[in-house]
């Protein structure tokens, strides 16, 4: 994620993002995909999931209602001018241009430092909301 290269909206480049491997488990039953556990922690952020797909003949049709979560850590953000603009410097208290740019992505910052998301709709084009202003549930922002 991120390779230095590939352009946000088409102006900037974002440094490499080192994610990790990501780990999925789900259980199945009944047409129902069930996600146990959804994680990845690389040095550069941090991802956690859970949720369940129903299952539908053609996977783009199948509904989604999964909750995401992630944080950019402090190594991540410290990385370069670029970085400390976008995220905010390690250890200070003021949003980096990630929130102020788009008022969802400011909505869904939790008070334990994560980002959440409630995906929901068919994964062919799933729906994003924000799931913010709340350190352990989920769902659209109201």
């Amino acid at each position: 994620m991120g390779d230095g290269k590939a352009k946000i909206r088409g102006t900037l480049a974002l440094p490499r993002v080192d994610v990790g491997a990501i780990t999925l488990a789900a259980d199945a039953k009944d047409g129902v995909l069930k996600l146990t556990k959804l994680v990845a922690g690389g040095r550069d952020v941090e991802v956690q999931g859970d949720g369940r797909i129903t299952m539908r003949d053609l996977a783009t049709d199948s509904l989604c209602d999964v909750q995401l979560r992630f944080k950019i850590n402090d190594a991540y953000k410290g990385k370069s001018d670029i970085t400390k603009s976008l995220f905010g410097t390690p250890g200070s208290t003021g949003p980096g241009l990630f929130e102020i740019a788009d008022p969802k992505v400011k909505a869904s910052k939790r008070s334990d430092g994560y980002y959440g998301w409630s995906v929901r709709g068919p994964l062919g084009s799933p729906d994003f909301f924000p799931a913010g202003n709340a350190s352990g549930g989920f769902g659209p922002a109201k």
